[in-house]
């Protein structure tokens, strides 16, 4: 169990004026903090989202792909799935943080995004990490542009245990949608090596611990056999 304070207002007090120079805006629903978000000035990326019904227990983190339509005050798909989980799973409310914080309602605007991960997300997610109970990965293969997924989970892991419902195919932890309600909580304990395709080929030429790494590889296949 981490230690940290018990409820949203103690911890949105006691960093909200440092996060404001920098911009970020915290806003909540009512006159309570017990439901709001983090937003940048612009409300262009949102850091943070979070939802409590029982101020007293344990709090669930879950990192998703990227924010969509939900705020302080409206829920989204996600949102309703990560307050099920977590009621579900016996915590008292549940954190939301994303790969990318660029809000965008589809993946091919957050690819053509010129920075889609957002100037104060990993700060955030290093820190809702370390104040939560336990830390749920759930963003779907999209977690691998930019090679993304990886990156945050060498982030968060060293620190402490990271959680996953289920894996992809491809090896990512499976996204909410579409998970059965069955589903067991396990450690995730890292990603397989990518396996590098070489169509002309038709052959692997190897493996790689990264996206950036196949691309590598492939680049020097490529030089030496199909200049």
């Amino acid at each position: 169990m981490s230690t940290r304070p018990r409820d949203a207002h103690e911890w949105i007090t006691s960093i909200g004026a440092q996060r404001a120079q920098l911009g970020e805006r915290i806003t909540t629903r009512g006159s309570t903090d017990e439901d709001g978000a983090v937003f940048d000035a612009a409300r262009e990326y949102r850091y943070a989202l979070w939802r409590t019904w029982r101020v007293t227990g344990p709090r669930l983190f879950v990192v998703t792909l990227n924010p969509h339509g939900a705020d302080e005050k409206e829920a989204d798909q996600t949102t309703r799935l990560a307050r099920e989980w977590a009621r579900r799973l016996g915590f008292g409310s549940v954190w939301i943080g994303s790969l990318f914080a660029l809000r965008a309602p589809s993946f091919g605007e957050l690819r053509s995004a010129e920075n889609p991960i957002g100037p104060g997300n990993d700060w955030w997610l290093a820190r809702m990490h370390e104040l939560s109970d336990l830390t749920l990965l759930a963003w779907g293969d999209y977690g691998r542009h930019l090679d993304r997924g990886r990156v945050v989970f060498s982030n968060l892991a060293p620190t402490r245990s990271v959680h996953a419902l289920a894996l992809t195919d491809s090896g990512q932890p499976h996204h909410l949608i579409g998970l059965p309600t069955t589903a067991g909580v396990s450690i995730f304990d890292g990603f397989p090596p990518e396996r590098v395709w070489c169509r002309k080929c038709q052959t692997h030429i190897g493996t790689a611990q990264s996206i950036i790494e196949a691309h590598v590889l492939q680049a020097e296949h490529d030089a030496a056999h199909h200049p």
